[in-house]
């Protein structure tokens, strides 16, 4: 009887062993798997918000881009506006350089001036 209960412990054991084998290899593709799917979804994550952050600072540059163009456009017209102003109070200067100033102040002194 004892050498069946020792055949019977040794079975148990052998049982034992191989259940532990595949419990413990179960786990181990369990975890693998769980943890290939949640890096996978972290790296998907991680490039969603690397292609949002891509995409805005391509639309910065782009809105970058254009404000420069604006500004040169309205640097350029405001020179243009000044060199027109320029011009402009040139040839103010020069028509009242023209205009006879003696004669409108002898008009206006005469006017103050009583005749005799």
């Amino acid at each position: 009887m004892s050498d069946k209960l020792e055949a019977e412990a040794e079975i148990y054991e052998n049982l034992k062993h191989t259940i532990n084998s595949s419990v413990v290899q179960e786990t181990k593709e369990r975890l693998m798997t769980e943890f290939t799917q949640k890096e996978e979804l972290l790296v998907k994550g991680f490039e969603g918000e690397r292609n949002i952050l891509v995409a805005k600072i391509s639309e910065a540059e782009m809105l970058i881009a254009e404000e420069i163009k604006q500004v040169c456009k309205l640097n350029f017209q405001q020179e243009k506006a000044c060199e027109k102003a320029a011009r402009c109070s040139k040839e103010v200067c020069v028509r009242c350089a023209c205009t006879p100033y003696v004669k409108s102040q002898s008009n206006i002194n005469s006017k103050m001036i009583p005749s005799v």
